[in-house]
């Protein structure tokens, strides 16, 4: 905090130095013209006094013992976003550096409404879109960034240390971008991976269970099958065994006529 104190003695210099630059896609808008810059510039230093906060996310999940949480994409996120936003408002806070902060905030906003939904056990609508939201977030950041530079470049405003903001802004952005759209790809691709796997699953079951069924019936039929040929076999062995007794005794059945 020391270190944002002294960035905020220098903020009000700057300001009071720079004043005539106003933004460079909004200079004569009533809401961003230069008698807000003050106004503008503390909100994006209290933005990054944020970042600072946004540790206490590793800590409590080492606390928590989830160190399968602390992944490289969280160390490198919040590590390098605290010295990207550092040098952003060391170099030039003032003009448009509030775009990237606005939207970040926002995304903040339902992230961390997303955290206290989750330790509430209530259903987040939007859990999904979380991480697509800051794919669009990284993107509007490089898109809005290359226009202001642009723009300042046209007007004769561009200046090195505002160059110099910016190319850190991008590199932070895109290198984002790649980590959380590779985060992004295997964690729901993994998702539908496994209820394409439990469709799969279910209709294996089910497949079983019928082929289970026909092959009881398989298996009642055969059995029935095989007593009704044994009992024909015991049968015609009565009857064969019969006929060869009459045959050796012929005087039992000719006692039997005369009789």
């Amino acid at each position: 905090m020391l270190v944002s104190s002294n960035l905020l003695s220098e903020i009000w210099g700057l300001l009071a130095r720079r004043e005539q630059h106003s933004n460079a896609l909004t200079r004569d808008h009533k809401c961003f013209s230069s008698h807000h810059a003050h106004a503008r510039s503390f909100a994006v230093w209290l933005h990054y006094c944020n970042k600072y906060l946004e540790f206490f996310d590793t800590i409590f999940m080492v606390l928590r013992g989830r160190m399968d949480q602390v992944s490289f994409l969280h160390v490198y996120h919040h590590t390098t976003i605290v010295w990207a936003w550092y040098f952003g408002v060391r170099l030039y806070i003032v003009g448009d550096s509030y775009f990237g902060a606005l939207l970040n905030s926002i995304i903040h906003v339902f992230m961390y409404s997303y955290y206290a939904m989750s330790l509430l056990r209530i259903p987040c609508p939007w859990k999904r879109y979380l991480t697509m939201g800051q794919l669009i977030q990284f993107c509007m950041v490089v898109v809005y960034t290359v226009l202001v530079v642009f723009s300042n470049y046209r007007s004769g405003q561009l200046e090195f240390n505002h160059l110099l903001a910016c190319v850190i802004q991008v590199g932070e952005m895109v290198s984002l971008f790649l980590l959380f759209a590779v985060f992004y790809k295997q964690k729901y691709r993994a998702a539908n991976g496994k209820s394409a796997g439990d469709d799969c699953a279910g209709g294996s079951s089910r497949a079983s269970a019928r082929v289970s069924a026909v092959k009881d019936e398989c298996e009642v039929a055969v059995t029935s099958g095989i007593k009704g040929i044994e009992q024909s076999r015991e049968k015609a062995i009565n009857a064969v065994n019969e006929l060869s007794f009459n045959r050796r005794s012929p005087h039992r059945s000719s006692f039997r006529l005369f009789q």
